[in-house]
């Protein structure tokens, strides 16, 4: 007797666009200055619909760049990595039953379970930890300077 017990993930290729995904007009824009790095900006009100000072012309090119666009993309992996530092390994479990059919004596069936932990990664959590949020934090103040 044998039991199998799997997850089914399929794999679904994502189309990729071909355009970046800058907005070519500035009354598209909505830009939330409490989002913006700097807290002297959190108070500016955004209007596109009047003229623009120079603060909004900055807010503009923070929000609507390429570069810091990727750069806020390579925040969140650091932020996901560091989550999985988080994390603590999974054990292993197996379990097996083997029943004999014939041959001489053959009264008993064999029963085998197994509860296995890879314990490196328990010992290096800490370590990983303390780096994983060095390199967020790294990711974060560089995306702070470029903005």
């Amino acid at each position: 007797m044998s039991a199998v017990v799997a997850a089914c993930q399929t794999y679904q290729p994502a189309q990729l666009t071909r355009l970046p995904d800058l907005l070519s007009e500035v009354t598209a824009l909505t830009i939330s200055p409490s989002d913006l790095p700097l807290p002297e900006l959190s108070t500016h009100p955004f209007d596109p619909s009047r003229p623009l000072d120079m603060d909004e012309v900055a807010m503009i090119a923070v929000v609507n760049n390429p570069g810091l666009k990727a750069m806020r993309d390579q925040v969140g992996v650091a932020e996901a990595q560091a989550f999985a530092a988080r994390l603590l390994p999974n054990p292993q479990f197996s379990f097996a039953c083997g029943a004999l059919i014939s041959g001489v004596g053959a009264t008993t069936s064999s029963v085998s379970a197994t509860l296995g932990e890879d314990i490196v990664p328990l010992l290096t959590r800490s370590a990983r930890r303390r780096a994983t949020s060095a390199n967020e934090r790294s990711v974060r103040l560089n995306l702070l300077w470029q903005e």
